[in-house]
């Protein structure tokens, strides 16, 4: 399965998009992803670039390849260099297949068999994702708040200066519940990216344990069993649905349903920890349980997203510190959560779901088009980029 999306990245820096198109739903497989092994990957990588070049009149300056697997390196800088591990997939428990798989140097050999050398980058999908959702969230002027541009165009700023200034502060956190669980961070347009890939999935969760019921669900990852992606990813829900005789798909289940609710719980959690540590202004969720359960058309039924808020609510509030000091305002400041209390958070709605249809793509084109931009970059002499 794979996606394409062709964009041109402005003078200005603005990403024009042209297309975006998912081919997920058009790519046959005989076996279930995490069993599939390095001729899938291959497959895939050979059909995608076909498109590209075909559907492509103009010539193509960057390309980026996104990853739903941990990356050894995805530093730009790494490309090329002597016994360079840039865009090498590292072993995962989940698909061991996968390892040692080379997608820089498999796609740009593809490119150049159809007589093309385009700048090429590799990033994780999570990471792509939260970028795009930043981009497109403050493109759509969602994200920086108008009144604080106000306030500092009353001190004397022009309006571009005081937009600029407001969303180097500006954050989206990005929490994918999908095949695996994962969690990014974007900063003033850029990714946190640290030596290796962060790995949220693999933290162990708080058991959901509700009037009087544990949850004794034995989990699904074949390392962990119970960490986060073994309690609710895309197969722990299929496993969890089985257990009570339930074969039918997430997304033909009823509004409100049970598994919304455990589903909900632990991705609060996830949520607790973005907040705690980075405090973003927005956590966007994603993926493929998300557009799963995600809200009806011409239904007063809550979003995932919303019950995900709604337990975030109740995991503060439950919290030991709160329940032991009555000056519980005093604790969820040190805490990190006072300021989102204190704007009455049920009405803030800080956990949403993702605003962009296709925001890996989105997060792509900027990531491809900046770093082909860059001083760094050899291909940086034109100002105008096909990506």
């Amino acid at each position: 399965m794979y996606s394409v999306a062709k964009a041109r990245l402005t003078k200005r820096g603005d990403v024009s998009v042209d297309s975006a198109f998912d081919n997920e739903k058009a790519t046959s497989r005989t076996e279930p992803w995490d069993q599939s092994d390095k001729s899938d990957l291959e497959g895939g990588m050979e059909t995608a670039v076909k498109e590209i070049v075909s559907g492509s009149s103009k010539k193509i300056d960057a390309v980026c390849v996104s990853c739903c697997r941990y990356l050894e390196s995805t530093t730009p800088l790494d490309r090329g260099m002597p016994n360079s591990r840039y865009g090498i997939i590292e072993e995962s428990a989940i698909n061991r297949a996968w390892k040692g798989y080379d997608l820089y140097g498999r796609c740009r050999w593809h490119f150049q068999e159809h007589g093309m050398e385009p700048e090429i980058f590799v990033q994780t999908d999570v990471n792509l994702a939260a970028l795009g959702e930043y981009h497109f969230r403050r493109n759509e002027n969602t994200l920086v708040p108008p009144e604080d541009i106000q306030a500092l165009i009353e001190a004397g700023y022009d309006r571009h200066t005081a937009a600029e200034h407001i969303a180097r502060r500006s954050s989206v956190a990005y929490l994918k519940l999908s095949d695996t669980i994962d969690a990014s961070i974007c900063v003033g347009g850029e990714i946190i990216d640290t030596l290796a890939n962060p790995i949220f999935g693999w933290r162990r969760p708080r058991r959901l344990f509700y009037d009087g019921i544990r949850d004794k669900f034995s989990g699904t990852c074949r390392v962990h069993r119970d960490c986060f992606s073994g309690l609710i990813s895309s197969k722990a829900i299929a496993a969890r649905l089985a257990e009570v005789g339930i074969e039918a798909p997430l997304h033909t289940l009823p509004p409100d349903d049970p598994i919304d609710y455990i589903i909900a719980h632990y991705a609060a959690q996830l949520c607790e920890t973005l907040n705690a540590v980075f405090f973003p202004q927005v956590i966007s969720v994603g993926g493929r349980t998300v557009e799963d359960r995600g809200k009806r058309a011409n239904t007063t039924t809550r979003d995932i997203s919303e019950i995900i808020l709604q337990s975030f609510l109740n995991e503060i509030y439950s919290d030991y510190l709160l329940r032991r000091y009555p000056n519980h305002d005093d604790i969820t400041r040190r805490h990190g959560y006072g300021n989102r209390l204190d704007r009455n958070m049920p009405d803030v709605g800080f956990i949403q779901p993702t605003r962009s249809e296709y925001p890996v793509a989105y997060g792509g084109l900027y990531y491809a088009g900046k770093e082909a931009l860059s001083p760094n970059m050899g291909s940086a002499n034109s100002r105008r980029k096909n990506v």
